[in-house]
């Protein structure tokens, strides 16, 4: 136990401290591609590098995180299939299309304040053209998700049409037709087709609840247009096409007709057992077919269905030979089993904002909402706001802590950025080693936040965003007892 423990701390050790990521002086014999910096020799902010996960519910590895030692500095990072990643410099942040071998320059300038990202190299059409399309979109859909919905229908359907004449001009001027990878067109077609029709579907639902009139189902999931394929491994980049296929295949789901006599749990399992039977033997396409058993998978440990989760896990092994999405199935199941519900919670040595040594021992006696972030994740930035509302509406609850962990463990920094964004509770760093925490932990990815009773044991290790209305449910339950 003590042998694989070790083992984990050190995996552990190389996925966080620069996950998949090499200097150019580094040794290496896997597949990779290149991502080369070219920033202004004052250049004072940090640049990072991250993955969104879909499979993860949108959340990021971290590639990258530091100021380049050089101009013209070389970041390899893992790379065996097409992938998108991320660029963050100060609040700017941009996709960069890399596959394994492609050599990219990112060349940073400044307009004003604002940092201006240049592309060359591999995929330099591509990465001009994703950068042009996010600002595109920025643009034409600034307003929330009431402002859309609320539009006429002749005014939402033209919208709509501006959207995807838009991203047509855009594809010419990058002379798609010619130029781009197919693997990258496939991944782009289901990401902008996919947003269009969720939103089509949507639309009914969405108009009625924001301005109480109705119209007719036009577009259902369950019939998806000719543009969008069900099997397009690409277009697993887009959490637009992720969220279609979820929704495509439950809308194929007929609710059983003796779920008037079952219970809620009877009801969901059943669910997810038709689920499962349709994602392993639907798409012909393997990825898809994996990708969307393990979010099954996934929802079952969200439940609590152990049992069903080691049966179906089985099936999946054997029906799928690669297993790099099952991976993160396995991997959430021991977290559960080491540090769930009722588990002693792993001690963690801090260092308060104060500069003051502070440890999770001496919390016992109140609840702790524990917030793992980090600049370098955009998801961990943006729920900020949310943690000060929740933070600030328990601020004369004595029986509970929200204790912000700033993951990147630089104090100074973390002074800096809470001077102009104050975030409520108590922040701090690290103390004791990274790599273990995020061991003891399993923490592979961010923004992770931890829920612990007045005991120190246990509630989740995988607790709800504070974006969520369910975490604040459970916090006041919480707090009543």
């Amino acid at each position: 136990m003590k042998l694989i423990t070790t083992i984990r701390t050190l995996l552990l050790t190389f996925l966080l401290v620069g996950l998949n990521y090499y200097s150019a002086s580094s040794s290496y014999n896997i597949d990779y591609a290149e991502i080369r910096i070219n920033t202004p020799l004052d250049l004072v902010d940090k640049i990072y590098l991250s993955t969104n996960e879909p499979i993860n519910n949108g959340e990021e590895k971290i590639l990258y995180s530091g100021i380049p030692k050089k101009n013209n500095e070389i970041i390899r990072i893992k790379c065996s299939s097409p992938s998108i990643i991320y660029i963050t410099c100060k609040s700017s942040i941009y996709p960069i299309y890399i596959d394994k071998g492609s050599k990219t320059s990112v060349t940073i300038t400044y307009k004003g304040n604002k940092p201006v990202f240049n592309y060359g190299g591999s995929y330099s059409n591509v990465n001009k053209y994703l950068a042009e399309k996010k600002d595109k979109l920025d643009i034409l859909t600034p307003m929330d998700i009431k402002d859309i919905y609320s539009m006429s229908p002749e005014k939402f359907g033209s919208f709509n049409e501006l959207i995807s004449s838009e991203i047509t001009a855009l594809r010419k001027k990058y002379s798609f037709s010619s130029t781009v990878d197919n693997r990258f067109k496939e991944y782009d077609s289901a990401d902008i087709s996919s947003l269009l029709f969720i939103r089509k579907v949507n639309y009914p639902d969405y108009h009625y609840y924001f301005t109480k009139e109705k119209n007719p189902a036009l577009y259902h999931f369950s019939n998806l247009p000719e543009d969008i394929s069900i099997n397009n491994q690409y277009g697993l980049l887009s959490k637009n096409y992720v969220d279609l296929l979820s929704r495509y295949t439950s809308s194929l789901i007929k609710r059983s007709t003796a779920a008037k006599e079952m219970s809620i749990k009877e009801e969901q399992l059943n669910f997810f057992n038709e689920k499962f039977l349709l994602s392993t033997t639907l798409f012909k396409d393997k990825e898809v077919a994996q990708f969307l058993t393990t979010q099954i998978l996934l929802g079952l440990l969200d439940l609590g269905f152990d049992s069903a989760f080691n049966e179906k896990v089985k099936i999946a092994q054997t029906t799928f030979q690669n297993t790099k999405y099952l991976n993160v199935a396995t991997e959430k199941y021991s977290a559960l089993k080491e540090i769930g519900t009722g588990k002693k919670a792993p001690q963690i040595d801090m260092l308060d904002i104060n500069e003051k040594k502070i440890t999770l021992e001496q919390f016992k006696g109140k609840s702790v909402f524990i917030n793992v972030w980090t600049l370098a994740c955009h998801n961990s930035v943006e729920e900020l706001k949310n943690i000060n509302k929740i933070a600030d509406q328990f601020k004369k609850a004595d029986n509970i802590i929200f204790l912000n962990l700033y993951l990147d463990n630089d104090i100074n920094e973390l002074k800096k950025y809470i001077k102009s964004n104050p975030i409520s509770g108590t922040n701090a760093i690290l103390t004791n080693n990274k790599s273990d925490f995020s061991n003891k932990y399993f923490i592979n990815t961010v923004p992770r936040y931890i829920l612990i009773d007045n005991e120190g044991n246990m509630i989740t290790p995988f607790e709800e965003r504070p974006s969520s209305p369910l975490l604040l449910q459970k916090l006041m339950g919480l707090v009543k007892n």
